[in-house]
């Protein structure tokens, strides 16, 4: 396909994604669900994008992505703000912010090697659906530290 077609596609998703995550946020606060907003999220956004090489029009898998793919976001960019006491939140989230910056750099930048090692086109998309689901286990292992770091918090106290 062409770039600019492709360029087309993702802007779709993009543009899409715009109204759905404060649709997401919402959900996730409203319903006291983050936990489920995000790993229903992880899980549809890797059944979309391994769905785009298959595709025979491509712009639906990619309206599936921006309609669920950004739903997490919200939930997601709480988590830190959970863990961080009041006193140390500023600094906290910087380095949050400057791993999450470092993740936009590096990883657009893994997948294009994976297709330059490869020659393959879809496999940056496989890339990207195991990048999204890998979040589930990270997930689970921050709410288990969370809860850890709690229940030694309380026998302490």
């Amino acid at each position: 396909m062409a770039i600019t077609e492709a360029a087309i596609l993702v802007s779709v998703g993009t543009w899409i994604g715009i109204a759905t995550l404060p649709i997401g946020g919402y959900i996730a606060q409203r319903y006291q669900a983050s936990n489920s907003v995000m790993i229903a999220s992880f899980l549809a956004t890797t059944c979309a994008i391994l769905w785009i090489p298959d595709a025979a029009l491509p712009l639906i898998p990619f309206i599936v992505f921006g309609v669920l793919a950004w739903a997490s976001a919200g939930p997601i960019m709480a988590l830190p703000a959970e863990v961080l006491h009041v006193d140390s939140r500023g600094p906290g989230m910087g380095i949050f912010f400057s791993w999450y910056y470092v993740g936009m750099g590096v990883l657009p930048s893994l997948a294009g090697l994976t297709y330059d090692m490869s020659g393959v086109p879809a496999v940056p998309l496989y890339f990207a659906a195991a990048s999204m689901i890998i979040c589930i286990p990270l997930l689970g292992m921050f709410r288990f530290l969370k809860s850890r770091a709690s229940s030694s918090l309380e026998i302490s106290t």
